[in-house]
């Protein structure tokens, strides 16, 4: 089977589409991936997928609206703010560059389906993309976030505040309403767009579903069960985690085979790497332990003084990593939250936006860590948090049970099989 995949502008949403595509190779299919030029440099290292590049196009006006602030050249203060107000500084700001990409792009799709002639595609998108809803093949919506949005149905939580069942749903409520109204009004002229391009679609709607299939990757025994099973239309993968690379972990491989102190890995992600004041603070909290932390400082590498028990690298190599550290304090984003279970790891979330609030929230209430505000938590409570995690052994057991199940997951085979009904039904 021939499968054609694409991400949005994201590294993260990149990285799981890849996990998802060497899972299509292993079962001898062939994958070709359409990417972004801005991810270009990213691709060299897989080569189980045959890469098209998108041409360049130099659009000011979608730098300024999306690049920029996901590069944090002036963005972090967002962060900081209640979810509420996250939505004008953060969904409807990454909605409009997600508009601006595709409507840009819409040729480039649009080619690559007529070259490649694939058998199947999937993509990772917010926002729909015409050229290939229109096609007539099959498609399925790579839903790489955090799956409560796909349990709404149930009675569900909004995503992204942070709550769980029992809640008072007018806090949801509340957020929807407030969502709802900013987006439409973002959304009106790419709905107009979209109608122009022969997709008609209800202008309430942000994140169209696929009507042949919806994937999303989160293990069973961290999934929304008690909303009820998975819904109809969608397949929950147990992961879908990226090859590790075999290149160096950037920084002394020395260190994780030292049984001195526990290891600790820190990192806040390709965006919460920018915000240089929270990196500070927490470097701060880490010098005063008696533990070891491997740091991802990302952007914030030159403007570090790193303590003795803090170690530090711009790229690391975090795959490998993992398995060697006791202990994963992380932003709480899909990747690296299903990549800290695999291998059986209790973590600390610090959540700055979205879907990161929910895998803290699930954290918490699946007894594996603690969740704390970054701009809130006290060197007290961090400190405190550490050493209570790494003496607790039932939970430690919990964790590396969880890890097992992922490891042993029959959701791939589960996957293949699916897809291969899917597209002889379309035949």
């Amino acid at each position: 089977m021939r499968i054609l995949m694409f991400s949005m502008d994201g590294i993260g949403h990149f990285n799981a589409c890849v996990g998802l595509a060497k899972i299509f190779h292993k079962f001898g299919h062939e994958v070709h991936f359409g990417l972004p030029y801005s991810a270009k440099d990213y691709a060299n290292e897989f080569d189980f997928l045959t890469i098209h590049v998108f041409e360049k196009i130099d659009d000011p006006e979608y730098d300024n609206l999306w690049v920029n602030w996901a590069k944090l050249e002036d963005g972090t203060f967002v962060f900081r703010l209640n979810p509420i107000d996250q939505i004008a500084g953060i969904s409807v700001i990454a909605h409009r560059g997600f508009n601006k990409f595709n409507i840009n792009h819409h040729e480039c799709y649009g080619d690559l389906i007529k070259k490649i002639a694939p058998d199947l595609i999937c993509i990772d998108s917010y926002n729909t993309v015409p050229a290939i809803t229109t096609c007539g093949i099959p498609w399925i919506l790579v839903y790489s976030a955090n799956p409560l949005l796909a349990y709404q149905p149930f009675g569900a939580p909004a995503a992204g505040l942070g709550l769980g069942i029992g809640d008072d749903p007018a806090e949801s409520e509340e957020y929807r309403k407030k969502r709802r109204e900013l987006l439409k009004e973002e959304r009106k002229d790419y709905v107009k767009w979209l109608a122009s391009k022969g997709h008609i679609i209800d202008e309430n709607t942000v994140v169209e579903f696929s009507p042949y299939l919806n994937v999303y990757s989160y293990p069973a025994d961290m999934d929304y069960s008690e909303y009820g099973p998975v819904p109809e239309g969608w397949f929950r993968l147990d992961h879908m985690i990226r090859p590790v690379n075999d290149s160096p972990i950037g920084l002394d491989e020395q260190l994780l085979m030292q049984t001195q102190t526990k290891k600790i890995f820190f990192s806040l992600g390709s965006v919460g790497c920018g915000d240089i004041s929270v990196f500070k603070k927490f470097i701060s909290f880490m010098s005063n332990s008696k533990h070891s932390f491997i740091v991802s400082v990302g952007k914030s590498k030159g403007d570090l003084e790193l303590p003795p028990n803090v170690f530090g690298g711009k790229f690391l190599n975090q795959l490998k990593i993992l398995p060697h550290v006791d202990l994963v304090i992380t932003h709480g984003g899909n990747n690296t939250f299903v990549e800290t279970l695999y291998h059986g790891k209790p973590m600390i979330v610090l959540p700055l936006f979205a879907d990161q609030r929910d895998n803290g929230r699930r954290v918490v209430d699946k007894k594996i860590g603690k969740c704390f505000k970054p701009y809130e938590v006290t060197e007290a409570e961090f400190l405190k948090a550490i050493d209570d995690i790494l003496n607790d052994e039932e939970m430690r057991e919990r964790v590396e049970k969880i890890g097992e199940n992922i490891r042993k997951t029959q959701s791939h085979e589960n996957l293949n099989k699916k897809i291969q009904d899917l597209c002889k039904a379309k035949q």
